[in-house]
């Protein structure tokens, strides 16, 4: 095979290789400033209603979630509200954003949500990094877990914060430490 052959294959593999490589790309934040900079962290389990809509060419989902408890900030206890996620279906057409956040029916987590945007939905901050699962252990403790970060790319920020970091072991927390610790690193 010719050079001249080879190139239009080279060229084929290098952007089948690029295509495939999708992720996000976000500043590495920890759960401290997520919580300053959200409008509300809250306790939350997300029901099985939800739309799915067009804005400018791009599918949003909007899921309605039940928030059980509030950590920090602007939100009510024992309500629902609104939270918009990128992607999503209509008809036949499905739209993905990698590492953008995705809410399961039943499944409580931590939120950190940002103030209502258009209409009253929420958005989360930070894509995945902004939801945080939580488990129960066989000894009936409830723990909050890491964010699944599958999709995103965290970078260090150009100018890191001088407060210090908060973030989660890979065991999680309890959740009454874990919301200790939160609502002090929030101030």
């Amino acid at each position: 095979m010719t050079p001249r052959a080879r190139l239009p294959m080279a060229l084929a593999a290098a952007l089948t290789w690029s295509l495939a490589a999708d992720a996000t790309v976000l500043f590495d934040r920890s759960l401290d400033e997520l919580a300053r900079d959200a409008d509300a962290v809250v306790i939350a389990t997300p029901s099985a209603s939800q739309r799915a809509f067009w804005v400018r060419g791009r599918i949003f989902t909007e899921v309605t979630v039940h928030v059980d408890a509030v950590v920090t900030g602007h939100a009510s206890a024992n309500t629902d509200l609104r939270v918009r996620l990128p992607g999503g279906t209509v008809g036949e057409v499905g739209q993905t954003v990698a590492g953008a956040p995705s809410l399961t029916a039943g499944a409580t987590v931590v939120l950190f949500l940002s103030p209502p945007r258009e209409g009253d939905a929420r958005v989360i901050e930070s894509f995945a990094a902004g939801v945080l699962p939580m488990v129960s252990t066989p000894a009936g403790e409830v723990r909050v877990m890491p964010a699944r970060t599958e999709g995103l790319t965290l970078v260090p920020p150009p100018s890191p914060s001088p407060a210090t970091r908060f973030t989660l072991p890979s065991a999680g927390l309890a959740l009454p430490t874990f919301v200790a610790r939160l609502r002090e690193a929030a101030r």
